[in-house]
Formats: structure tokens, sequence, C-alpha cells
């Protein structure tokens, strides 16, 4: 994979958990954060893991409260995902019961029919709503498990891609009733498994109930469960106004989730003449001053570049160099991304210069792929075999340059 796919790859995936394990009164809260190592979970990801289109390394989701953890049956431990890797047997498929997550031999990754990926997640429409109700915790449990799947593993992106497709299915057999859970008023615990479920479905209406959790800050849980929503669905109609004030919220997991969302819906807005108008584009810029530089959490400087990126305004120039020194690889990854997109030629120096002290994996790859496309918008072509360090880099930039320079103006 060359270096501009494989940043495709790891573009804002989803990994494993910041804080896990509920406490009593106290939610369960999921990101790309673990002991296993930051920037491990992103170089996973930028081995090639965008069969799930996602921009989402390092966002948070809001899970289930302890009391109901407390409820839900011991569950075995999930089977590997890398269960099949080593042999010559057909690809396996994940199969989603309240029991757990288990790989079964044969099948595909494309293997998308509810009936043949998660039969036992599936409750009949008609189901009473304690079955229901029973289902839909399993339902939640394997989003956590969407969330915090194990970037490393081999079979990391089948295994992912399989349980977005149950859930994509469970989402649209029980879409009604999501919908339904889903709204203000309903009891507190199913709105929450329900605002997430929404992640997973294809329908507007899941939008405009996402918008509106969003706007409730007196529950932070919510808000971030709404935030995941919207960061998923990538509806380029989302509210940015509604985004730009929960980027602002103190709450450190609501603002992960909001940026988050808010570069995905810019990106999605991108194809479109209207992008965003000129207020709309300040208030966003305005936004970035401080979220480039939130001194609480990295992950928020990461998806905030992220933003800056989507936005592509040159404005944004000045502090995502200042931000390509950061101390966390995540956010340099993301920072270099954000400046190959902004197109600026004035990247390409500072970029070389960090070569070297980037860590190698995720950051060191973004910063050689935002590289490559800037050179490349200045009609220069890469060699596949250049070495992959600082010096290598700043001879041919500077040869290029050079014979460019010699070139008759035509």
């Amino acid at each position: 994979m060359n270096p501009r796919d494989a940043l495709e790859a790891g573009a804002f995936l989803p990994a494993a958990g910041r804080r896990v394990g509920p406490s009593p009164g106290a939610r369960k809260v999921l990101s790309s954060r673990s002991s296993k190592g930051r920037m491990r979970r992103t170089a996973g990801r930028l081995r090639g893991w965008f069969a799930v289109p996602v921009f989402a390394a390092g966002f948070v989701v809001a899970a289930g409260c302890a009391s109901d953890a407390a409820k839900e049956e011991a569950a075995p431990p999930a089977a590997s995902p890398d269960a099949s890797a080593a042999s010559d047997e057909p690809p396996a498929h994940v199969v989603l019961s309240p029991r757990g997550v288990s790989v079964r031999p044969g099948g595909s990754s494309a293997r998308t029919d509810p009936d043949a990926v998660a039969p036992e997640l599936r409750a009949p429409r008609a189901a009473d709503e304690n079955e229901f109700a029973r289902t839909l915790l399993a339902a939640d449990r394997r989003v956590d498990e969407f969330v915090n799947l194990d970037a490393e593993a081999r079979n990391a992106a089948r295994h992912r891609e399989l349980l977005a497709s149950a859930l994509e299915a469970f989402a649209a057999e029980h879409l009604e009733r999501l919908l339904a859970g889903a709204a203000a008023g309903t009891d507190p615990a199913r709105r929450l498994r329900s605002m997430k479920a929404l992640a997973f479905a294809n329908d507007r209406r899941a939008t405009t109930l996402a918008v509106a959790a969003l706007g409730e800050s007196a529950d932070p849980p919510l808000q971030t469960a709404a935030g995941f929503t919207l960061s998923r669905l990538a509806d380029p109609d989302t509210s940015v106004e509604a985004l730009l004030d929960a980027a602002r919220s103190p709450d450190v997991d609501v603002r992960v989730n909001a940026l988050l969302a808010l570069a995905r819906v810019l990106e999605a807005r991108g194809a479109y003449s209207n992008f965003i108008d000129q207020a709309g584009r300040e208030d966003v810029l305005a936004l970035l001053g401080s979220a480039l530089f939130d001194p609480e959490d990295a992950t928020a400087r990461g998806n905030a570049a992220a933003v800056a990126g989507a936005l592509g305004d040159t404005r944004s120039i000045d502090p995502l160099l200042n931000l390509l020194r950061d101390q966390d690889p995540f956010v340099r990854a993301h920072t270099a991304r954000a400046l190959g997109q902004v197109g600026n030629r004035r990247a390409i120096d500072p970029l070389v210069e960090v070569i070297d002290e980037s860590p190698e994996g995720a950051a060191r790859t973004s910063v050689l792929a935002a590289l490559a496309e800037l050179l490349a918008k200045e009609r220069i072509t890469v060699p596949d075999d250049i070495d992959d360090d600082e010096r290598a880099w700043a001879d041919f930039v500077a040869r290029a340059f050079a014979e460019r320079a010699r070139r008759p103006v035509r």
C-alpha cells in the first residue's frame, strides 16, 4: 500500500477505550486511547482499514451505566479476530448474540445478509418489549465491541466490517423502534442505546434526533453518543452550528465526538458548491483557534486538525505548522494529513524537517503521504523507491524544484 492509500485507510477509525469498565453511577467511555499505547492503534489503522469509511481515530462513545451492565448475563470471551488468519480455511464471518461474538468458518467479509451474519441478533418485529430490550442490550454491547476492536489484529478489518454489517442489519430491521427509543422523553438507558445503534442506520431521521440530543447539555453521555452517531452518519445536511456548540462543551468526551463529527460532515460537504458559507467558515476558524491547542486532550487536538483539513482554509496553515511537533503521534498524524488537504506549498519544508523525528508508523506515514500530495499539486512525482528519511526527501525536494526552475517557461 502506498503512503496515500495507507493514509486514507487510517483516517479516523475508532479504536479502544480511554476509560473502560463502569463504576457505580459512571458511564463507560471508549476512544482511541488505551494502556496498550496510543500510536499502536493509529499505526494499525493506517495499515488498511478503509473498508469501513470513517474518519475516526480517537473518538469516544458513551456506553451503558453500571446498573445496566450488572443486569447482563456473563458473556464468554469473544473469539479472536485472528482466529482464521494463519489457516487456509475460507474467511470467517462474525455472529453476534447476547452471549458474545463468535467467529465461524466459511463466509467472507462481503457477506452482509442479516440472516447469515447475525441471525441471533435479529429479534422479530413483533417480539414483546422485554425481548427487544434484551436484543437492544446485545446490540449495545456489539457497538462497544466495534469501537473497542483491536486495530493490530491481522483480521481486524474483516472482523470490523462484519460487525458493522450486523449492526446495520439490526438497525434496518428495527429502525422505527430505534427512532422511537432515541426520542426525547424515553427511558434514559434505552435512549442512549438507541442513539448509539442509530449510528448504523441509513435514515436522515437519525440525524435529526442526534442533532437534538447533541444540544442536551445536561446529559453529556447522550451528547457523546449523539456525536458518535453523527460522525458515522456523516450527513452533509447536519447542522454545523450544533456541532460547533458541542465542540465548545466543557466535557472532553462531548468535544472529541463533536469535532470528529464536524470533520466528517465538512468532508461530506466537500463535493457541494455551497460547502459552507463565509459566516460558518469564520465560526469554524474561531473554534480551531482554541481546539487545535486543547490542553486537556490529544484526541481533541487531532480531531481539530482533521476539521482544519476538511475546511481547507489556508488561514489554518500557521497553527497547523505549530501543531506538527506535538508530542502525541496521533496529533502529528492528523496534522500532517490536514496540511496535505489544505494544500499550501509552505508546508513542504516543515514536513520534510519532521520526518526523522516522527515515530515509525502512522505519524511518519502521514507526513510522507502529505508530502506526496503537496508535491503532486506542484506537478512533482515522488519516486516509489525513495527512502523514508529526512535527508533523502530534502535532497529530492531540492533537486525537483531546482530542475523545475531551469525549465523554460512555456
